[in-house]
């Protein structure tokens, strides 16, 4: 092999030089900066768009779908981390007392991101209502409508120890299951069993200053409680999943049981048991429910 053979195959094996370095740095730098860029607008504009009437109207068929009825919504927003604000919140039906839907004042949820990745789409982490006014009432064959909100209905039922008369079932019917239901209440301080459906939450609930009705038909309804907090908190621990409850109640009235004020409850469910942390409240003389 030649001199100038030798110096073309070392040459051919050098590194770039250093102009060729800065050119490659300098091409992934204006990518990456392109990238931000087109993000930061991205992010900004999504922000605007969760303003508009479209985006309202688009949330409003969504939990229309959840709850199988009419919603109709008076405003949303996004916040910085793309939680959803939901204001004036109202599932449109009749007009009458029993008719069985929600409102709320404010309606608030933050999302999981981390769940994209691992299950596929993205999970809610904490879910509030502020000032809800939620209808139950009775179906023909049995349960409560809205359906998606009646495990919340079955536990706040449970709490309150309130064994409702069935559709068409008059007070005076009604009278012997309220004396059951006091004299089993007053067995029950020590243990409260949770509905299936609120046990399965991964996700924290807050309702704040709701009001709930239940009507079984006639022109009274059958219950109600006024003023009810509720706040939910699922605990990750090693080898075991908990959930904390804590419920406060400022009165609750049934024309089929005695009722409470000042109820406080606090709970903390292991599957397998529930232990009471807290009990609070006192039974009044039976009241009428308000509407």
């Amino acid at each position: 092999m030649t001199a100038m053979s030798r110096k073309r195959a070392r040459a051919s094996g050098e590194a770039p030089s250093r102009g060729e370095k800065r050119s490659w740095v300098r091409s992934v730098w204006v990518g990456i900066r392109t990238l931000l860029i087109v993000g930061v607008i991205l992010y900004i504009t999504g922000l605007f768009v969760g303003r508009t009437d479209g985006f309202a109207s688009l949330v409003a068929q969504r939990v229309e779908n959840v709850l199988g009825m009419p919603v109709r919504i008076g405003s949303t927003k996004l916040t910085a981390a793309y939680g959803l604000k939901i204001r004036d919140l109202v599932s449109e039906g009749t007009r009458r007392e029993s008719s069985p839907g929600i409102r709320a004042s404010r309606v608030s949820i933050e999302w999981r991101w981390s769940d994209l990745w691992r299950r596929g789409r993205v999970g809610i982490a904490h879910l509030e209502l502020e000032k809800p006014v939620v209808v139950f009432a009775e179906q023909e064959k049995g349960g409560w409508a809205p359906a998606p909100l009646a495990d919340v209905g079955e536990f706040l039922l449970k709490q309150m120890q309130f064994s409702l008369p069935v559709r068409g079932q008059t007070r005076a019917d009604a009278a012997p299951a309220a004396e059951k239901a006091e004299t089993q209440g007053k067995r029950n301080r020590e243990k409260y069993e949770l509905t299936a459906g609120l046990t399965k939450l991964d996700m924290t609930v807050s309702i704040r200053r709701g009001d709930v009705v239940w009507w079984t038909g006639g022109g009274a309804p059958a219950a109600s409680i006024e003023r009810v907090d509720l706040f939910v908190t699922p605990l990750h621990l090693p080898g075991r999943e908990l959930t904390h409850y804590l419920l406060k109640v400022d009165r609750a009235a049934s024309t089929a049981g005695p009722g409470m004020r000042d109820l406080t409850i606090e709970l903390l469910d292991m599957a397998d048991q529930q232990v009471v942390l807290r009990f609070l409240g006192e039974h009044v003389s039976v009241q009428s429910p308000k509407p």
